[in-house]
């Protein structure tokens, strides 16, 4: 048995088994008595590293079977025949391939090509070890061409076509979106959400933003001027600590990716934005995408085919951008399944919107929606229903016993799950209480939740049998629940808890409190006039204020995903590396100017998640390539004080020349160079002639587990007129 290492984020290192008697060698057919050595075993890439807990890659993973693509080379001792096979760990498939430059005498072993498993497309001559997940499509066929040949073996010569309808699936829904530094979200910190809540429930969060506030060139608006403090039936105002269960338990207080810290900008939250089941592997899927958006992962109006009730520029750049604007936005769905509730006679104790506890039943139909349909039974659906017999009976309240059940939580329904955020805090980075606890009843410290879950099951309401061990077996909507319920008499200040505020209301916008400083603006690595600086921005402004580049006509900064190629095999299934490419791309507010882009690293052979970086000095300002000499630029690179890990290939060319120069390449760890900080790095210096630049991008032929991040930052070059050999003892 071979181990290989195996590192799925965030989980700790741990050995992937590989059975390769079993699982791999075993399956070539071979005469009695045949032998058959294995010459090599390569991986070529630690696979499914990056996958989220809970998908089909992660799970795989964790039982110790995704450590990826394994190529193994074998020779029969009896007859010399040699033989190849490629072992899919996360697809658990074999795919079976003779050396076609070995000499076969007769008796050899009969191994005929076999199709591999792309785009769910069916497997022939090819063995199954079991039920894994569904088949990826980052993978490279094996079906044509020598087992270590790259892709292009597989698409014919001359022109390529493939269908226009495939890639409008790939095309996002989504009205706001990814990687346009006009849409950054700056993460806010807790005390600016708690702000922000306590000031939206009493509808006072009514702070005006700037016109093109953020760089985004929107006009200028206000939270709830846009999104009005709703009106709940009956009167009264939601309870601050309602809300903000409801941002914990659905975004963690994340406005911004979980990528950008506090005070850092990046794209906004989103849960499965290309609806592939947040996998790097698969194709997008514009049917499944979720575009929830932000803190509060406001869904609905945010997409392109919501016809009337899609928001405008203003509205859906406002809800991506600003972490106020989105809370103002969630609380009017909250409202609004209060009001249905009412408006159905469903109501918790006395019905009184003050009391957090009685907000049970609004949270449930938050989650999993209230059906008001007066054809069919109407009521909350029993998914939820405490007394569900997926939630153990005897289920302490969420996170009252330890912080362990977040890492848990389908023992409890998601209204329990908001309420045990609200009683209990979720912490800051430096594990601090993010926001308020409630005005709890006496000395408890604790919401007066229920306990007899048999108050939600009854045969004349929801078909329900109490205290059975499957209470509902229809499971349909006859078990919806349609009724009121009191598990508190006469509620008062002693048996039921109230929202307490820290921020009172109309105080000014809490101040942000950032992990990392921001980026430097517009500085050269040592002062000489004339540098060219090439952000990765293009000249843009940013989130920070840094103002528009004096030089940006003087270069231009292009990313490449995959290899640009998008085509129809010839086996018939597709292939288009750019939509692979662009799903672990991300925007960061650190570096130069306060932006990067960054990715991951991978093998030198993964074209799928490939991405290149090139900064392109402006031919203009070089001569021609039939003049000899050039002119000559010390090359520094720019990298940030956090988003940079991996060891990277930085590439000069010289650009085509009349001397016949080309390019040098110096490789560097990028986590080395930095060491927390914002720092230029000096590479050396070159000449340059028009087409001249630099290029760097996140494949290494020493491989890459996928973990580490890239970072594409700004470019100085220099001008000087002798030689410097710089950090990379390179140069011309």
């Amino acid at each position: 048995m071979r181990y290989l290492s195996c590192r799925p984020n965030p989980l700790p290192p741990t050995p992937c088994p590989v059975r390769l008697d079993r699982a791999a060698l075993s399956l070539w057919p071979r005469s009695p008595g045949q032998v058959l050595v294995a010459t090599s075993v390569i991986s070529d890439e630690l696979k499914g590293v990056t996958a989220p807990l809970g998908t089909p890659e992660a799970t795989a993973t964790q039982d110790g079977l995704a450590a990826g693509l394994i190529r193994i080379q074998a020779t029969a001792i009896s007859t010399g025949a040699r033989a190849a096979v490629a072992f899919d760990a996360d697809t658990h498939s074999v795919i079976k391939k003779p050396d076609a430059q070995a000499a076969s005498p007769a008796g050899a072993l009969a191994m005929g090509p076999a199709a591999y498993p792309v785009s769910g497309a069916a497997m022939s001559e090819a063995r199954t070890l079991g039920a894994g997940p569904v088949p990826r499509d980052d993978v490279e066929p094996l079906s044509c061409g020598d087992l270590l040949d790259p892709e292009a073996k597989c698409i014919s010569g001359g022109t390529r076509t493939y269908d226009e309808s495939q890639i409008f699936n790939f095309e996002i829904p989504c009205l706001v979106k990814r990687n346009n530094p006009k849409r950054q979200a700056q993460q806010p910190s807790a005390n600016q959400v708690e702000w922000a809540v306590d000031q939206a429930v009493h509808g006072a969060l009514t702070l005006q933003r700037p016109a093109n506030w953020h760089d985004t060139g929107l006009p200028a608006f206000s939270p709830q001027g846009l999104f009005p403090k709703p009106n709940l039936t009956g009167g009264g105002d939601i309870p601050a600590q309602v809300v903000l269960g409801i941002l914990a338990q659905e975004s963690n207080f994340k406005q911004a990716s979980w990528h950008s810290v506090n005070g850092t900008a990046g794209n906004v939250l989103q849960a499965d934005w290309f609806g592939n089941g947040a996998s790097i592997h698969r194709y997008p899927s514009r049917l499944n995408s979720d575009c929830g958006y932000g803190i509060a992962q406001v869904t609905s109006g945010m997409r392109d085919f919501d016809g009337a009730d899609m928001f405008d520029s203003t509205e859906a750049g406002a809800i991506a951008t600003d972490y106020a604007t989105n809370i103002a936005a969630g609380m009017q769905i909250l409202a609004g399944k209060w009001n249905q509730l009412k408006a159905l006679g469903m109501e918790a104790n006395d019905g009184s919107p003050q009391w957090i506890e009685n907000w049970y039943l609004a949270l449930w139909g938050y989650n999993s929606g209230v059906y008001t349909n007066p054809a069919e039974p109407r009521g909350l659906g029993f998914f939820n229903n405490p007394a569900n017999a997926q939630y153990p009976p005897d289920r302490q309240g969420f996170l009252r016993a330890t912080f362990d059940d977040a890492a848990h939580p389908a023992k409890w329904p998601y209204q329990e799950k908001v309420l045990g955020w609200a009683e209990t805090p979720h912490k800051t980075w430096n594990w601090e209480p993010s926001y308020m606890v409630p005005d709890f009843p006496g000395a408890t410290a604790l919401l007066n939740l229920p306990t007899n879950y048999g108050l939600f099951c009854s045969p004349s309401v929801n078909n329900c049998t109490p205290g059975v061990a499957n209470p509902c077996p229809a499971m349909n909507e006859t078990c919806r629940w349609a009724g009121s319920v009191a598990w508190i008499t006469g509620q008062n200040e002693t048996n039921a808890s109230r929202e307490q505020l820290r921020f009172p209301v109309g105080s000014p916008e809490s101040a942000l409190v950032a992990k990392y400083p921001s980026g430097p603006c517009m500085t050269t690595p040592d002062g000489t006039p004339g540098t060219i600086v090439i952000d990765d921005l293009n000249g843009r402004e940013d989130v920070y204020g840094c103002g528009a580049f004096p030089n940006k006509d003087q270069g231009k900064f292009s990313l490449q995903f995959g290899d640009n190629l998008i085509v129809n095999r010839d086996d018939g299934t597709f292939r288009a590396t750019p939509y692979i490419a662009q799903i672990d791309v991300h925007q960061l507010g650190a570096g130069y100017n306060g932006h990067v882009f960054f990715t991951h690293n991978y093998p030198s052979s993964d074209y799928f998640h490939k991405v290149t970086g090139r900064w392109q000095l402006n031919p203009g300002y070089l001569p021609s390539g039939d003049k000899p000499g050039g002119k000559r630029f010390t090359v520094w690179i720019h990298l940030p004080n956090h988003g940079a890990e991996a060891t990277v290939r930085y590439t000069t060319k010289p650009g085509p020349n009349v001397e016949g120069l080309g390019p040098d390449t110096c490789t560097i760890s990028q986590a080395n160079r930095t060491q927390g900080k914002n720092s230029w790095f000096k590479l050396g210096s070159w000449r340059f002639w028009k087409g001249g630049g630099v290029e760097m991008d996140n494949v290494h032929p020493d491989g890459g587990t996928g973990d580490a991040n890239v970072a594409f930052d700004a470019v100085a070059f220099v001008p000087v007129t002798t030689p410097d050999k710089g950090n990379c003892n390179m140069g011309q």
